[in-house]
């Protein structure tokens, strides 16, 4: 996940600004908006009002010149899930057609699109459950299925079908950490505080920070903490 701040907007304001062509213009704004998973968490500090529009304003224009690339179509719905315009998220990526897509893109857009209608509160947890359980039948149990529907048992308090699955994601962690705070946060739902201590211990060895989390998973982590340490 690749965290949009002040400082890193200037930067590439700046770059876009001084481009020496059109086509250098246009190469600078595919990077930005066609970045793996690039998110806007926490905007609202991160970012001042003039900096989310000019952001969403380099999306409109990314998409009259590509309007068929779907990362950029998927990375515009991760903004707008990150600026908690939430409607619109769903909206965007319900829309993104999936077919002639690549297996890697198949399984991002299916996991993503779940992601977002689970924490959006679109859909509950059963619809996920069964979204993700196809795409693992289909493309192998990926990291990323994995943990999106342990979340979604985690919604139904289903803990040990939860854990299975988050054991199975971290073992190839891919996140920084986050998968094992998602286990910790499992491993709290069954009361276990020596399984969910050395999860987070694990998640902070594997790159965990606060300042780099989205605000579901920081409001998780805090809550973590204060219960550990109780």
């Amino acid at each position: 996940m690749v965290l949009i701040t002040r400082q890193g907007i200037a930067i590439c304001n700046e770059m876009i600004s001084t481009a020496a062509t059109e086509s250098a213009r246009e190469e600078i704004l595919g990077f930005v908006c066609g970045l793996t998973n690039v998110l806007t968490m926490n905007a609202s500090t991160e970012m001042n009002d003039s900096q989310i529009k000019q952001l969403k304003d380099w999306f409109v224009e990314m998409k009259t010149i590509r309007p068929n690339d779907f990362k950029i179509q998927m990375n515009e719905a991760l903004l707008l899930f990150g600026l908690e315009q939430l409607d619109d998220a769903v909206a965007l990526i319900t829309q993104i057609p999936d077919d002639d897509l690549s297996e890697a893109n198949q399984i991002l857009l299916i996991n993503n699109r779940a992601m977002i209608n689970l924490l959006s509160g679109n859909e509950g947890p059963d619809p996920v459950i069964q979204s993700i359980s196809r795409a693992i039948k289909e493309y192998g149990p990926k990291s990323d299925l994995l943990d999106t529907r342990a979340l979604a048992y985690l919604k139904k308090e289903e803990c040990d079908k939860a854990i299975q699955d988050l054991l199975q994601a971290t073992l190839f962690e891919s996140q920084q950490g986050l998968y094992h705070l998602h286990l910790a946060w499992a491993h709290h739902c069954h009361d276990d505080r020596d399984s969910a201590r050395i999860a987070m211990e694990t998640a902070e060895k594997n790159g965990l920070k606060m300042g780099k989390l989205g605000d579901q998973d920081s409001a998780m982590y805090e809550s973590l903490q204060q219960w550990l340490n109780n």
